[in-house]
């Protein structure tokens, strides 16, 4: 069962955003994210965003920054990032959440935090 989600992002040098959609990181499904990473997006290298939100909750280790490799046809290079409280990546996310908010019970979060995202609130 797939654990993520890509999202076209376009946003301060990201071309997508790959979100968790259950309470288990989508981390260990890299290799199907690669290949759909593949699939999806002919450039060469580009950078690419997990927000692991429903598996970490909201906190500094959130937000992962990674460079797909086209040559190599995977993501490397992680790192934490810590984006504004009222950037893109947050309300993209919210969005997302509001919109399938059957989701948010499958998660880490709590009653608190699904209600933002339910009002439409970025977290």
């Amino acid at each position: 069962m797939k654990k993520y989600e890509v999202l076209e992002l376009c946003y301060d040098n990201y071309q997508c955003l790959v979100l968790s959609t259950s309470y288990e990181t989508p981390l260990t499904q890299i290799d199907d994210i690669n290949m759909e990473l593949s699939q999806k997006y002919h450039l060469k290298n580009f950078k690419v965003v997990f927000d692991l939100l429903l598996n970490m909750g909201n906190n500094s280790e959130r937000f992962l920054e990674a460079i797909y490799d086209d040559e190599e046809r995977k993501v490397t290079s992680f790192n934490f990032i810590e984006p504004a409280k009222n950037s893109l990546l947050r309300r993209k996310t919210s969005e997302y959440f509001r919109s399938n908010v059957e989701i948010l019970e499958n998660s880490v979060l709590n009653s608190q935090q699904k209600k933002l995202i339910e009002m439409g609130i970025p977290i």
